[in-house]
């Protein structure tokens, strides 16, 4: 970890125990702690998720990352926005599953799940969650292009009451302009857009267009403001502080209400209701323990030229004895066969299933794994 004083002057680096994918930190610099998290994939070396190191490397103490593998696969992400003075953490998985929005307890050295949406369909959408000093918010994915995430709709919840609504996010300083992708712009307690001039202009050109409504000086205030941008200006900084004390939501006048599920993870305690409750909640996900040997000796096109490398995305459920159920193909390789002989490996595939905290075996939805051609 590369570090630099205010004057740009090269300091000591902090080393770090391993492999970071994609990963979050924060420092805390009177105590001379760092605490990283990371996407954590299967296959490293580190088998942590997230641990705290002083600033020598030297490793305090580790949480272990099994429960909470994911495919590796760069389409995931892991976030941290420490809107509420919490230590948040949050992995986006391009497979989508079921999966909770975390508070790391330092003390306890653990995960706590604080939130999640039962989406209770056979297909979960692509989806992300933040949290806000008296709200979460949901992004669920309506539309992929290109492989990237288009969003789509986006879902705001009182943490009190649990209650949740559809909402759109507007500039009430610049004559309601829209916020596309609100779940982006809010880090440190803060909302921070950075815009381009020219697509401020262009957004300003669309507000103006449609400003029947707004009174005539704020048409003059925002035509004054659109006429003193440049395309050659440097981006614009649209910023301002979070509240600490939300207001509860309400419905605006004339509209109606659209029912959302939503389930809350806290705990009570330091026990983890949801354990109590589900036997079957899965603390080791399943896995393909002998992936090193098992692909190289079953893949039909393990000699599949490595300059035209393929990768297929394959999920499935997996029952209690490793039989894997439902496979299907969540990212295609773009190649029939390769898809399809991808789907056979998986069938065929001797998978180590799913565990609870008490090591028995319990089944897993939505599991996921990569196949690469050729063979890694």
């Amino acid at each position: 970890m590369l570090v630099y004083d205010f004057d740009g002057n090269n300091l000591p680096p902090v080393p770090l125990p391993t492999r970071i994918p994609k990963g979050i930190f924060q420092v805390d610099t009177d105590k001379e702690i760092v605490t990283i998290g990371i996407l954590p994939f299967r296959y490293m070396e580190n088998k942590s998720i997230i641990w705290q190191q002083d600033m020598k490397g030297n490793i305090i103490q580790e949480t272990d990352a099994t429960p909470f593998f994911a495919y590796d696969d760069f389409s995931n992400e892991v976030s941290n926005n420490q809107n509420t003075g919490q230590f948040d953490f949050y992995i986006f998985h391009w497979g989508a599953q079921e999966d909770s929005l975390y508070h790391y307890d330092k003390a306890a050295n653990r995960l706590v799940p604080i939130f999640t949406i039962p989406f209770e369909t056979e297909e979960i959408p692509k989806h992300d969650y933040i949290e806000l000093p008296g709200h979460y918010i949901a992004e669920i994915t309506t539309k992929v292009v290109g492989g990237t995430s288009m969003g789509g709709m986006n879902i705001l919840v009182d943490k009190q009451t649990l209650k949740g609504c559809y909402f759109n996010l507007i500039n009430d300083f610049l004559g309601n302009m829209l916020i596309t992708r609100p779940i982006f712009y809010f880090q440190d307690g803060k909302f921070t857009l950075n815009m381009d001039p020219g697509n401020l202009l262009d957004a300003l050109e669309t507000v103006l267009a449609k400003s029947a409504n707004l009174p005539d000086t704020e048409i003059q205030k925002l035509t004054e403001f659109k006429n003193s941008i440049s395309i050659d200006d440097n981006n614009y900084l649209l910023t301002g502080k979070l509240k600490q004390e939300a207001k509860k939501l309400t419905a605006s006048t004339g509209t109606e209400a659209i029912p959302i599920q939503i389930k809350s993870t806290k705990e009570t305690g330091t026990i983890d209701s949801t354990e109590q409750e589900n036997p079957d909640l899965i603390y080791y996900t399943a896995t393909l323990e002998t992936w090193k040997s098992y692909f190289p000796a079953h893949n039909k096109y393990k000699d599949w030229d490595s300059k035209n490398a393929k990768q297929v995305l394959i999920g499935a459920n997996i029952d209690k004895y490793g039989k894997p159920h439902d496979v299907k193909i969540i990212k295609s390789s773009g190649i029939k066969e390769l898809d399809e002989e991808a789907m056979r490996l998986i069938q065929a595939a001797p998978i180590v299933p799913a565990k609870n905290k008490d090591g028995k075996n319990v089944e897993q939805t939505n599991w996921g794994i990569p196949v690469y051609f050729p063979p890694r």
